[in-house]
């Protein structure tokens, strides 16, 4: 009861920080920053949102610095020293924009610092020891759900290793999951191997502008990766959340209203944007790609005009 009771005042505090104005959120310093870099202040908001509940959600939209606002969050959490370790899980093309802005934010090169796991780490036994080495780990989605060959059998050994690794008592990790909607299915290999890591975990963070790109329903795993039950067990189980929202707006809505206090969101309003300006190009199409619009177009319609 006491620790429901933490929970929820904990819950209620990150909400008190996400409802505040975002002007009233001034420069802080944030450790490992190069001088003269600051955040704007709606940034500075998911930040220490991020802070307070330990495990949250940034669901900003693209070009809002997700990236700059995880590095300030886990910048500040290992100061404070909740954590000194970061393992991101991300698509294969986000793994240079980690670097890069690591570099860009801590003026350090990334090389002695971030590793991208490979498959000869995991052949030779070496991602367990990888934090010897370095600070930031980076492992693609694709090899913590990866089977092996036909998809015969479920291949889980970069997941089981990357278990070791954060299980190790002198390492607390900072886990991501950076495009965390696709993790969304929690009966997909990827979905699975996230469960699995996130317990580990000394604190977790999901990055994602489209949360539930279908349905509700994708939530779920989403925040069981963020509060692994037990103890977290926020949803309930997924058959029950899932039969839950079916055609049911008042519970989809209410799903939200309950997992609003722990995900933050800077909407494209926010960024001051200037309004989008469509130019239209003419583009002949030649010959050749001529005849193939038209055998596709009337393959199309002959579909059409026989159903």
């Amino acid at each position: 009861a006491n620790a429901e009771r933490n929970r929820e005042n904990l819950f209620q505090e990150a909400l008190t920080i996400k409802e505040r104005n975002d002007a009233d959120f001034q420069n802080i310093r944030i450790p490992e920053f190069l001088p003269g870099l600051e955040l704007y202040p709606f940034q500075i908001k998911s930040v220490l949102h991020g802070l307070k509940l330990g495990n949250s959600a940034n669901f900003s939209v693209p070009g809002s610095g997700k990236t700059w606002m995880s590095y300030a969050t886990y910048f500040c959490l290992k100061a404070e020293g909740h954590v000194n370790k970061l393992l991101v899980i991300c698509p294969q093309a986000g793994m240079q924009v980690w670097e890069e802005e690591y570099h860009r934010i801590t003026g350090r090169d990334p090389v002695d610092r971030i590793h991208r796991i490979t498959s000869d780490d995991r052949d030779r036994g070496r991602i367990p020891s990888l934090p010897d080495r370095f600070e930031i780990i980076l492992i693609n989605y694709e090899k913590i759900g990866q089977v092996q060959e036909h998809g015969a059998v479920e291949d889980m050994r970069y997941t089981q290793a990357l278990i070791r690794m954060l299980d190790q008592e002198n390492y607390n990790f900072y886990l991501i999951a950076d495009e965390s909607h696709k993790i969304k299915d929690p009966q997909s290999n990827r979905g699975i191997a996230a469960r699995m890591l996130s317990p580990s975990a000394a604190r977790r963070l999901i990055l994602t502008g489209t949360p539930m790109p279908n349905y509700h329903q994708g939530l779920w795993n989403q925040f069981e990766f963020l509060y692994p039950s037990p103890p977290g067990n926020l949803l309930g189980s997924y058959e029950s959340f899932a039969a839950g929202l079916e055609d049911n707006p008042f519970n989809q809505q209410r799903a939200i209203d309950e997992l609003d206090p722990l995900f933050t969101r800077i909407t494209k309003n926010q960024l001051g944007l200037p309004p989008i300006d469509t130019v239209y190009l003419d583009c002949p199409m030649t010959k050749y790609q001529t005849e193939i619009y038209e055998t596709i177009a009337w393959a199309i319609a002959q579909t059409a005009n026989n159903r």
